[in-house]
C-alpha cells in the first residue's frame, strides 16, 4: 500500500526515538515509480532470490531502506577490525490484524556471509513490525571482507561490503534523501538531507553523465555511498557525500 507522504513522515519522526540509526525516510506519495539508476554501481549487484528454509520457513526477504557500515579497529598484530552494522527496514503502517515479525536471516555459503531481511506475516497482530538493529561482526584482512547485505533500497540489490570500503571510502551509507537541485554544476554537486542535516552530495563521473534532476522542491532519492567531514579552512566544517550510485525517483514501498 502506498502511503500519503505526510502520514508515512509522521511514523517516522516516531521511529528517530529508535536507539540504532536515527534518521527520517522521506517517500513520495502516487503511484510506484521504477527509479532511475545513475552512476556506476560498483559496489552493488542484483542477487538471486534468497532461498528461505529451516529456521526461516515462512519468512520472506524484506526491502532494507537504512544500511551504514563503519569498520572499528581493534588493537592487535593479525590487522583484526569489527564491521560496525545498522540495518532498517521500513515500518509497517495500516497493517491491521495482519502485521508482520522481523528478523534478520544470515547464512553463510562459500565463505560469502549473507545478511538479509526477512519477514512474516502474523494473522492477528496488530503491532507494525520493524527491522531494526545493530550488528557487529568481527573480520580480519586476512580472511577477506566477504559479507553480502541483500535487498538495499531496491529488491534484489546487493552490496558485497569488500567492493564497497576502499582506502578512500572509510564507510558505507545506503539511505533515503531528499535531493534537490545541483548547486555546482562543473563540480556535479547537489544539495541534500538526510538526519535532519543537510549535505553535498558529489556526483562520481558516471552519475554525472546523467545525472537525477529533481524539481523545484526537494524530492525523495536513495542515495548510495560515503559521507566525510570537510574540516578546510576556507569554510565552516560540513559534511560531504561522495555517491557511488542513485536510485531516483524512489517511493521505498
Amino acid at each position: 500500500m502506498i502511503i500519503p507522504f505526510f502520514l508515512k513522515l509522521a511514523v517516522i519522526v516516531a521511529l528517530i526515538s529508535l536507539p540504532a540509526c536515527k534518521t527520517t525516510s522521506p517517500s513520495a506519495a502516487g503511484a510506484k515509480i521504477e527509479p532511475a539508476v545513475t552512476g556506476t554501481g560498483k559496489p552493488t549487484t542484483l542477487a538471486p532470490p534468497v532461498a528461505i528454509a529451516g529456521a526461516d520457513a515462512g519468512f520472506t526477504p524484506a526491502l532494507l531502506e537504512w544500511v551504514v557500515v563503519k569498520t572499528v579497529a581493534r588493537e592487535s598484530d593479525d590487522g583484526s577490525f569489527t564491521w560496525d552494522i545498522y540495518l532498517r527496514s521500513s515500518m509497517e503502517i495500516f497493517c491491521e490484524l495482519d502485521c508482520s515479525e522481523f528478523k534478520l536471516g544470515e547464512v553463510t555459503i562459500n565463505g560469502i556471509t549473507e545478511l538479509t531481511a526477512l519477514k512474516k506475516t502474523i494473522h492477528g497482530n496488530s503491532n507494525p513490525g520493524i527491522l531494526n538493529i545493530h550488528k557487529e561482526i568481527p573480520a580480519t584482512i586476512a580472511l577477506g571482507n566477504r559479507i553480502k547485505i541483500n535487498n538495499v533500497g531496491l529488491m534484489g540489490q546487493a552490496i558485497m561490503l569488500k567492493d564497497a570500503f576502499t582506502k578512500d571510502n572509510p564507510n558505507f551509507y545506503a539511505v533515503p534523501m531528499l535531493i534537490s537541485k545541483i548547486i555546482d554544476s562543473p563540480q556535479g554537486v547537489l544539495l541534500g538531507e538526510f538526519s535532519g542535516k543537510k549535505i553535498e552530495i558529489h556526483l562520481d563521473r558516471d552519475t554525472m553523465k546523467s545525472p537525477p534532476n529533481p524539481g523545484l522542491e526537494p524530492e525523495s532519492a536513495f542515495v548510495l555511498g560515503s559521507l566525510f567531514n570537510d574540516n578546510s579552512s576556507e569554510r565552516p566544517t560540513t559534511e560531504e557525500f561522495k555517491s557511488s550510485k542513485i536510485l531516483f525517483p524512489w517511493t521505498g514501498n
